[in-house]
């Protein structure tokens, strides 16, 4: 950032210095309140990295529970699990600081593809994103995307200057490759890269030199990342080329219906994508119970300004980094858009969509100076409005926050507190649903956990349960369903998310209690 004029320079410090605080300080006011909870995608995704971490497992896919998942932010998720305990924040807070971390690149690749950017515009304008800041609340995997993304525009731009040295070429090209191993969506990645470098050797044949000078670095760079990635293809090769198929649903058709919308994304989201399987698509709770309850991954400021920084950057010049953005933005919409818009693999695209807008109001900035006070205002827009939709039209949604099982992360974490205290203790769960949550806040004392099941759960099968557990607490949810549940335990009024009873102790000449029965903690496991 030394090449920036030293206005710019200050500016930058200005803005990072106050805005990023600013943005922490908005997550941690929302943390344990927008959204209600862990949700179980999210818990999930701990579990596999705990699973890591723990058994020391070297994976390029885990297998643990569900479908195949890449590993290296699973390996992140874990360390912060196994550091901080089993809690909500050990999950989030990786992915909060990816956000910010998200925010602070964009303004950063947004002044090297244009150096009289304020950075103030690039900033409120990730900042404001309802849709990263959402991301960045869940703790979900797919937040790893922007950031490799963002990492590789940097070192591109560095690398495409002229007589740069090979290793950044090597060094971007190792980037691209490490990506793979962090969300399925950064496979556009290196594809992005590998079209553009063949359109420059088809078009630039008096620069093939040193086009195959540097193609042949960055090759290098990627081979090297690739290699545990090579080995899995050849141990593997069905897992490796067909990992994710389950996203894919419907007749061909769907697939240029699901590009289309894909690529207006940022103007419109159809309701039919605000459920979480359709006859096209099969998206995740984490992406539709945002859209299903009205919210607007795009504002409407960055999706003007998104639509006339395309314009811009078609019409050129265009420096190698926002050439890079283009090919990314365009192979990301066809490979990833056919599977539906889903916000959550769509998130790699999101600084695309930034950067282009930062792009149009820069030069709207720089040519128009009478126009800055009407700009100022629509800059603020973005955060104003993501800030009341995230509180109160997501946040204030039943339907959206009952997916985040708020009662089931509370009677789980008084489960965990409960068996931290005492290591003889038995305690018996609950609930209409949530076994990976009860999985995850426990999975240090598993065998004195057990989990009922079922809206539909009668006191007869909660007191079987009991006769074979013999628990020294049973924590009901407070729902109408499990109100005869709870009543046949004697428990009565109050308040909170649920019931916590205290049972008698138990005879000790009688037998041994069954452990609990979400023991076998990795029984999804296929290898």
């Amino acid at each position: 950032m030394s090449a920036l004029p030293k206005r710019t320079r200050r500016a930058l410090a200005v803005t990072l210095a106050a805005g990023l605080p600013a943005l922490l300080a908005l997550h941690a006011l929302s943390f344990g309140r927008v959204p209600a909870g862990l949700e179980g995608g999210a818990a999930v995704e701990a579990l596999r990295g705990v699973h890591l971490i723990v058994r020391r497992r070297f994976e390029v896919l885990s297998f643990a529970i569900g479908p195949s998942a890449e590993t290296l932010w699973l390996y992140l998720v874990g360390a912060s699990v196994e550091l901080l305990g089993p809690r909500w924040i050990s999950v989030v807070l990786p992915s909060i600081l990816a956000a910010a971390a998200v925010v602070a690149l964009t303004v950063f690749v947004a002044l090297r593809l244009d150096p009289e950017t304020p950075p103030a515009i690039p900033f409120l304008l990730s900042a404001g994103s309802v849709w990263l800041f959402h991301y960045g609340q869940v703790g979900l995997r797919a937040i790893a995307a922007p950031l490799f993304f963002l990492v590789v525009c940097l070192l591109l731009e560095r690398a495409e200057r002229p007589d740069s040295p090979a290793r950044f070429h090597a060094a971007t090209g190792f980037v691209l490759g490490l990506s793979v191993y962090a969300y399925s969506s950064c496979r556009v990645l290196p594809v992005a890269w590998l079209l553009w470098k063949g359109l420059q050797w088809i078009q630039e044949k008096d620069a093939r030199a040193r086009l195959k000078s540097s193609l042949l670095a960055g090759l290098a760079g990627l081979s090297v990342a690739s290699i545990p990635n090579l080995l899995f293809l050849l141990r593997e090769p069905g897992e490796f080329l067909f990992r994710g198929y389950y996203v894919y649903r419907g007749d061909w058709w769907w697939r240029p219906v699901n590009v289309f919308w894909t690529a207006l994304l940022p103007f419109h989201h159809p309701r039919l994508y605000t459920a979480w399987l359709g006859d096209g698509h099969n998206f995740d709770a984490t992406a539709v119970t945002l859209t299903g309850a009205g919210v607007l991954p795009v504002d409407p400021v960055t999706a003007v300004a998104y639509a006339c920084g395309l314009v811009l950057a078609f019409r050129g010049p265009r420096p190698a980094g926002l050439s890079y953005v283009l090919w990314v933005l365009g192979a990301g919409t066809l490979l990833l858009g056919m599977s539906g818009p889903s916000l959550t693999r769509l998130l790699l695209l999101q600084p695309a969509y930034v950067l282009l807008a930062a792009l149009a109001l820069s030069r709207a900035w720089q040519r128009w100076p009478r126009a800055r006070a009407a700009l100022v205002t629509a800059l603020l827009v973005p955060g104003a409005l993501g800030a009341a939709q995230y509180a109160w039209t997501f946040g204030q949604s039943t339907a959206a926050q009952a997916d985040y099982l708020p009662e089931m992360n509370a009677m789980s974490a008084r489960a965990r507190e409960l068996a931290d205290a005492d290591p003889a203790l038995r305690v018996l769960l609950v609930a209409r649903r949530g076994k990976d949550i009860a999985k995850f806040y426990n999975y240090r004392h598993i065998a004195r956990i057990w989990f009922v099941e079922g809206a539909g759960t009668g006191p007869s099968a909660v007191a079987e349960a009991i006769r074979r557990f013999r628990p020294g607490v049973v924590l009901v949810e407070r729902a109408a369903p499990l109100a005869e549940v709870a009543a046949s335990l004697g428990a009565a009024g109050g308040t909170g998310p649920f019931y916590e009873i205290r049972l008698p102790a138990t005879d000790e000449e009688a037998d041994q209690p069954e452990p609990g029965n979400l023991r076998r903690l990795w029984n999804e496991i296929r290898r």
